[in-house]
């Protein structure tokens, strides 16, 4: 009875800590995910003012 008890304790803990797990694992995966996205708008933004100075210095370059 008593080594019932410990099994089934030991299970439980083991069940929290797999969700424990799980859970911070998400969270790890939500705030790289959100990085992510911040960098890959950021890379557009830079890729527009790349665009335009392309083209300013074309226009440029079309003047003279």
């Amino acid at each position: 009875m008593i080594g019932d008890r410990f099994l089934t304790q030991t299970s439980q803990l083991s069940s929290s800590n797999s969700q424990l797990v799980e859970a911070h694992r998400n969270t790890n995966i939500y705030e790289l995910s959100r990085q992510l996205t911040y960098v890959l708008t950021q890379l557009e933004v830079e890729k527009n003012k790349s665009k335009e100075l392309t083209n300013i210095s074309k226009q440029g370059i079309c003047n003279c």
